[in-house]
């Protein structure tokens, strides 16, 4: 799934073909990391013959780093956001479960997370994919 997420991430224009790294983020400008905050059962629902339907919300932050005075790290930030909006509702966004129609991917919180002083900020934003995941018993 981590993949997956990855993968599509990268082809938001404005990375600019920059790679997503997986748990690591560069010091260099332009790097680009996506880590995994888990995965949380929101609601579990059973039948009487033990089949169990999960909604599940897998957790992500993105972080990249940019020039730390120039707006286009903000820009980014922000269009990244409305790129992940529009992505998911043309249903061009990952479709992850067992119901991939249910699937759902949000970008949000987007922000500044620090600068070091030399002219390049880290910039963050929240990713959440809310999904299905059904077990059936045999």
């Amino acid at each position: 799934m981590v993949q997956t997420m990855a993968k599509w991430i990268e082809t938001f224009p404005g990375w600019q073909g920059a790679p997503v790294q997986l748990g690591k983020l560069c010091q260099q400008t332009g790097s680009i990391g996506l880590f995994t905050g888990g995965i949380q059962v929101l609601e579990e629902k059973s039948d009487v013959l033990g089949n169990r339907k999960e909604s599940c919300r897998h957790s992500f932050v993105l972080r990249f780093n940019a020039p730390a005075f120039d707006r286009d790290g903000f820009t980014v930030l922000v269009d990244f956001q409305h790129w992940v909006q529009q992505q998911n509702a043309l249903r061009l966004a990952p479709r992850l479960g067992d119901i991939p129609e249910q699937c759902r991917i949000r970008a949000m919180k987007g922000k500044q997370e620090r600068t070091d002083g030399a002219g390049a900020a880290t910039y963050s934003v929240e990713l959440t994919a809310d999904y299905i995941k059904i077990y059936e018993v045999k």
